[in-house]
């Protein structure tokens, strides 16, 4: 077994770590693929979790990203969150698609949660069906805000840009996350 290196190939530190807790998801959006999607009980646990990220800290990361899947589906996140802040990071974050953050903004942070990266990618609501395949534009629209309210700051907004689909919409998403609060990113 190799040790464990603290440099990339480009000498910059490693400080950061993404871990995907979930394959489920919600949507159905057209650019992801669903090859392998594991039953919730087949999930990491909370704490399995925790441990990764203990050693995780102890070998230098500062920095933790939640990812899936959609994280938000697991009825377990606020337990995950609250286990992970405990090892005082640097950052916690997550990736969503926003469907449920604004049921959960306010408990994350509370939990730990330090920002949060968003996927919106329309603003128009047959085209957000038609990349998502699910009718929930406004849903997400209402998470970025509440994300911004609680202060899960920087909130980042995330766009799949697809020609003739939504290559179109960048300014307006653009506008949307400016007036609100969010970073393009």
């Amino acid at each position: 077994m190799s040790e464990f290196k603290t440099k990339d190939r480009y000498e910059r530190p490693i400080i950061s770590l993404r871990i995907s807790i979930t394959t489920r998801c919600n949507l159905n959006c057209v650019y992801c693929h669903h090859d392998g999607m594991l039953p919730s009980n087949d999930e990491i646990t909370p704490d399995e979790i925790y441990l990764i990220c203990k050693i995780a800290k102890s070998l230098g990361i500062s920095k933790i990203r939640i990812s899936g899947g959609e994280p938000l589906i697991r009825k377990d996140i606020i337990e995950i969150i609250s286990k992970i802040a405990s090892l005082n990071f640097k950052d916690i974050s997550i990736t969503t698609n926003g469907t449920l953050l604004e049921d959960y903004a306010l408990e994350l942070k509370n939990a730990g949660l330090n920002r949060a990266n968003i996927s919106l990618d329309s603003l128009k609501d047959k085209t957000y069906k038609f990349i998502s395949g699910k009718n929930c534009l406004d849903k997400v629209k209402k998470g970025i805000i509440k994300a911004v309210e609680v202060g899960l700051y920087p909130v980042k907004i995330n766009m799949v840009l697809m020609k003739n689909i939504n290559d179109k919409e960048v300014f307006d998403v653009f506008k949307f996350t400016k007036k609100h609060g969010a970073i393009y990113n």
